[in-house]
């Protein structure tokens, strides 16, 4: 059975126990997180959905990890908006997955931020996930690189 990229994201989201994502209204994902069961939290702009992940987070002292939408799929406004949260959360080590649907710098006429640069000083990891396109191109492999004292760590299983 084949699903969406955006429901399969929703589903890994559901089963790592995620109990609900603050969002900005603008997002594929998050009309995948309705049709999974995954409840949202609609805020009125990208900041405030940051904000509320982070007050998840801390509330928690981390032990659940704070997940929002953003909007980035027209141009880097929503992301850049969502700027300040995001770098306040990092100060603070507020661990956070916020989710931008974004559009690549160079794709449109509107798009001359690269937010991978932008937010590599606030983010431990900037990634972005490359469709495969129309079947024909050759899938690609992806490599994640782990240092041993990583691996060596012990983590609790709970």
């Amino acid at each position: 059975m084949k699903i969406k990229a955006a429901n399969g994201f929703a589903r890994i989201l559901k089963s790592e126990g995620i109990p609900w994502v603050s969002c900005y209204p603008t997002n594929h994902v998050n009309n995948a997180l309705g049709e999974e069961g995954v409840p949202i939290l609609m805020m009125g702009e990208e900041r405030f959905a940051v904000a509320v992940a982070d007050g998840f987070s801390r509330v928690t002292s981390g032990k659940q990890i704070g997940v929002c939408t953003v909007m980035a799929n027209l141009n880097a406004a929503g992301i850049q908006m969502a700027y300040g949260a995001i770098a306040q959360a990092w100060e603070d080590s507020s661990p956070l997955l916020v989710i931008a649907e974004g559009v690549g710098q160079g794709a449109s006429r509107h798009t001359h931020y690269d937010m991978a640069e932008a937010f590599k000083s606030v983010t431990k990891w900037v990634g972005k996930v490359d469709p495969l396109g129309d079947g024909l191109e050759r899938p690609r492999h992806v490599v994640v690189r782990v240092p041993a004292r990583a691996l060596a760590h012990p983590f609790r299983d709970d």
